[in-house]
């Protein structure tokens, strides 16, 4: 028969175990290869999406649209191509 002290250790010990176990959660790894781990550990976590996809796509809709631009000799909002260049350029300088 345990006492109430032998009780409480049981307890936390049991607590801290679920706690630091590796079980249940995938351990802190590299986003990369997070959807690996997921397949390994079999887990229903819900993972979020990401967003590089929609960047790209948005950086590859900006380019085309400066591409034609330069091709045509448009501006836009008083801007031409020359200029667009000239202010990326500003900043890595």
């Amino acid at each position: 028969m345990l006492n109430q002290t032998e009780l409480r250790r049981k307890k936390l010990l049991e607590y801290t175990r679920d706690l630091y176990s590796d079980n249940r959660k995938i351990p802190a790894v590299h986003p990369r290869y997070r959807m690996s781990y997921q397949q390994l550990y079999n887990n229903e976590q819900k993972t979020q999406s990401g967003s590089f996809g929609f960047r790209v796509g948005i950086c590859m809709m900006l380019f085309a649209l400066y591409i034609v631009m330069g091709n045509r000799g448009g501006r836009i909002l008083g801007m031409d191509d020359i200029q667009v260049f000239e202010k990326i350029m500003q900043n890595i300088l």
